[in-house]
């Protein structure tokens, strides 16, 4: 298309990208719909020739003579600013839509104001992961005559619109965006954060400086901002921008009391989704729920001085439902992406010492799992990460900076949100923070299923309902209350189920009890029913990295193959639930020494999250290995066979990977002994049976926590009952 010319004095001229004074505009049309594979998350230099005819020769330089970028994705035309060669526009672009219409806009109104300068030593002692930022040193761009900005710093000063003058506009600008960025980029680059997707721009005509700056553009563009007044990404789309960030007008006059922070809110957050892109981690609906969250609790953090991390509450639909699956995209007008902030001030209020900064490993982690995506021929990753390499992401960034799984981070967010309530979990004012009582808000309504049952009806008509298609990492609720009272209750049993077969954590909340016990198979309830508020609360998690599951539960009588023992800590009883967590019976090294040994533990969860609870462990008669080798639980001909095996019992810890066969290891002497009985087939892969065991007394300790508290107690005591077992490798291994 040719170069055409708008000459006019007053007024505005009008079209497709809104409302600009614009004296001189040239429209040309970028296509790369046919470019096959083409991803523009590096930076991508366009050359865009211009008609200079009539523009003063003090002018001609590229703080007035910029581009405008128009996509089919973009509900606005936003600026991008370059250099200028004679009649030539150079443009860096850091992401760019396969579709877009520039025009060359001259602009004699456009200013810029510098932050201070920052000393380059400053610069070399931040923590980046990387070289340290090019620079933190900051610009602002704003057209003096916008109607709107003048608007809203006149409102500021207390002025008239009209009576304003340019160096007004600058200080205030200067003070409220130039300022706040160059203090939000100190915060993330001391965070160890890498670069941001923004382009360092070393040009005296543009900057005023030939120190490389980044570049903000304060702007009325239609529709950048919610109606709330939050700034929004230049590329919904694919959120890489155009090598700055853009900052509506509107938001310049925010102050910390509104929903959505002050404008200090605004800049943070828009600068942390630059740095997100620095990390190749597009914008789309697998993954602005994490890139949404990580903003926005991070821009309200620091907002609010960066000490304790916050949560902003814009709308209802910015409190995070445990019910959502994590990670849940924007959805119609329900602010869900923002929502997930939740779980990240959580994490790093309970578990990092109340900072944030833990949420750069989460990227980096991103960044790795793109980068062998890219490598394998996935050549689209860094535009559309999945949901699974996200969450595996987490995962094991989580698992790396706190020996925590996702899914144990995540179910202690939901019990704590849900029914616990500690202080860390106390995001926003008002909220329920009474111990034990359910929170029903937090769910939506069909999350939430409340039951009636007679205690003595169960035992021959369960109680049974499930939650159809629930998401990975999303969390239901049962309440089930007894319909009339039985003296002194029934013993009922609790089961869980997940169809497909899935990955879930639960936990059962019983009123007036101290806590809560979690179970990941069958759950002996006695005595339910004792009275008319023997309630049963039932938090339930579908933590399973890939897949939807149908939740099914039902309260019934127990069977024959459940726990039935406590132990007893000073006094006090404990249920003793059992998991068998070894991936396998372990090695034979073909003598008396043993590794990998089964366990079944006074507790669940992983291994490294057990920390030093009490264990049984239980050894089998060595006469049955008879040569060296990896054995495994439930192959036939191997340990355990399809026959009654002979064993003896020891109490074990964690930390104790070896033990001779046969020999005490940490309490001694033991009476009794374990005798499989009704020993039977595998079932689904696993042997199962009952044995019954009575250990009594000792003369040594061991030093273990007390649930629901920080204490630690010596448990000299019994384990008595009859246990129902089952063998085989575990869903999880140590």
């Amino acid at each position: 298309m040719g170069p055409w010319l708008i000459k006019r004095c007053v007024g505005k001229w009008e079209g497709v990208y809104g409302c600009e004074e614009i004296l001189f505009v040239r429209a040309d049309e970028l296509n790369l719909q046919s470019v096959a594979n083409l991803v523009t998350t590096s930076s991508l230099e366009i050359n865009l020739t211009f008609d200079p005819t009539g523009i003063p020769s003090d002018k001609l330089n590229s703080r007035y003579i910029y581009a405008k970028v128009y996509h089919s994705g973009s509900p606005s035309a936003l600026a991008i600013f370059g250099t200028i060669s004679s009649s030539n526009l150079k443009l860096i672009t850091h992401g760019l839509a396969q579709d877009a219409i520039f025009t060359i806009v001259y602009n004699p109104n456009m200013e810029v104001v510098l932050s201070d300068a920052v000393a380059a030593s400053s610069v070399d002692s931040f923590a980046t992961r990387v070289p340290p930022w090019q620079t933190n040193r900051w610009m602002t761009i704003f057209n003096t005559a916008e109607a709107t900005l003048r608007t809203v710093v006149a409102g500021i000063l207390g002025v008239a619109p009209a009576s304003l003058t340019n160096d007004q506009i600058k200080a205030v600008i200067k003070t409220r965006v130039t300022d706040n960025a160059a203090a939000a980029g100190r915060i993330y680059q001391t965070a160890g954060f890498r670069q941001p997707n923004l382009e360092p721009r070393a040009n005296q005509a543009l900057s005023g400086t030939t120190e490389a700056v980044f570049a903000i553009n304060v702007t009325d563009a239609r529709n950048s901002s919610a109606p709330s007044g939050a700034t929004r990404e230049a590329i919904p789309l694919l959120g890489l921008g155009y090598g700055l960030i853009y900052i509506n007008s509107n938001d310049v006059n925010d102050t910390i009391a509104e929903p959505l922070g002050s404008i200090l809110d605004a800049v943070a957050h828009e600068m942390l989704h630059t740095i997100q892109f620095g990390y190749d981690i597009g914008y789309g609906a697998t993954s602005s729920g994490f890139l949404e969250s990580t903003a926005a609790t991070y821009g309200t953090t620091i907002d609010h001085g960066n000490t304790t991390p916050q949560v902003r509450t814009g709308s209802a639909t910015e409190i995070y439902k445990l019910s959502t699956y994590l990670g849940c995209e924007n959805v119609g007008p329900a602010s869900y992406a923002y929502a997930n902030q939740d779980f990240f001030a959580y994490v790093a209020r309970a578990y990092n010492s109340n900072s944030l900064a833990y949420i750069k490993d989460f990227f980096e982690q991103a960044k790795t799992d793109i980068n062998t995506l890219v490598a394998s021929g996935e050549t689209a990753a860094r535009l559309a990460l999945s949901r699974e390499t996200l969450r595996r992401a987490l995962n094991k960034a989580l698992d790396t900076k706190f020996s925590k799984s996702l899914p144990y981070l995540y179910f202690d967010f939901v019990k704590q949100r849900a029914m616990e309530h500690s202080a860390s979990s106390q995001l926003r004012t008002g909220e329920i923070n009474t111990s034990l009582t359910f929170y029903a808000d937090l769910f939506h309504g069909t999350s939430v299923q409340r039951k009636n049952a007679d205690p003595e009806g169960v035992l021959s008509t369960p109680l049974r309902d499930s939650f159809a298609s629930y998401e990975p990492f999303s969390s239901m609720a049962v309440i089930i209350t007894p319909s009339r009272a039985v003296t002194n209750g029934v013993d009922v049993q609790l089961t869980l189920s997940a169809s497909p077969s899935a990955d879930i954590k639960a936990i059962v909340y019983r009123a007036g009890e101290a806590s809560g016990t979690e179970f990941t198979g069958p759950l002996r309830i006695r005595g339910f029913g004792k009275s008319a508020g023997d309630i049963l609360t039932v938090l339930a998690a579908n933590v399973d990295y890939t897949k939807k599951s149908t939740i099914a539960y039902e309260l019934g009588p127990p069977s024959n193959n459940t726990i039935e023992a406590t132990i007893v800590i000073n006094g006090t009883s404990y249920p003793f639930v059992p998991k068998f967590i070894a991936s396998g019976f372990g090695s034979f090294s073909g003598s008396v020494k043993r590794s990998g040994l089964p366990t079944f533990l006074a507790s669940t969860g992983r291994l490294s999250e057990i920390s030093s609870s009490a264990l049984l462990s239980v050894l089998t008669d060595p006469t049955r290995i008879s040569s060296p080798g990896a054995y495994a639980m439930n192959k036939a001909g191997k340990v355990f066979e399809n026959s009654n095996g002979v064993a003896s019992l020891v109490y074990n810890t964690p930390l104790i990977t070896q033990a001779d066969d046969g020999a005490q290891v940490v309490f001694s002497p033991t009476s009794g002994t374990i005798t499989f009985i009704s020993y039977t087939a595998s079932l689904e892969g696993y042997l199962s049976g009952t044995f019954e065991c009575t250990v009594a007394g000792s003369r040594e300790t061991l030093s273990v926590p007390v649930p629901g508290t920080d204490s630690r107690e010596t448990l000299i005591g019994t384990i008595t009952g009859r246990f129902g077992v089952t063998l085989g490798t575990s869903l999880e291994s140590p």
